[in-house]
C-alpha cells in the first residue's frame, strides 16, 4: 500500500510533512542556509528535493 502525502516548505527550521491517514510530522529538506527555502531546489547537494512520486 502506498502512502500520500504533503510536505508544506515554509521557510522555517522545521516545516510540517503531512501523511493522509497518518499525522504530520516536522521535517526538512536541505541542508545548511538552503534548509526549507522553496527557490532552493536546484542547487546540487544541499537545496530541496524537487516534488514528485517518492
Amino acid at each position: 500500500m502506498a502512502l500520500q502525502g504533503k510536505f508544506i516548505v515554509n521557510n522555517a527550521h522545521f516545516s510540517p510533512l503531512m501523511i493522509y491517514g497518518v499525522g504530520t510530522f516536522m521535517a526538512f529538506s536541505g541542508n545548511q542556509a538552503y534548509r526549507n527555502r522553496g527557490g532552493c531546489v536546484a542547487i546540487p547537494n544541499n537545496g530541496l528535493l524537487p516534488s514528485g512520486r517518492y
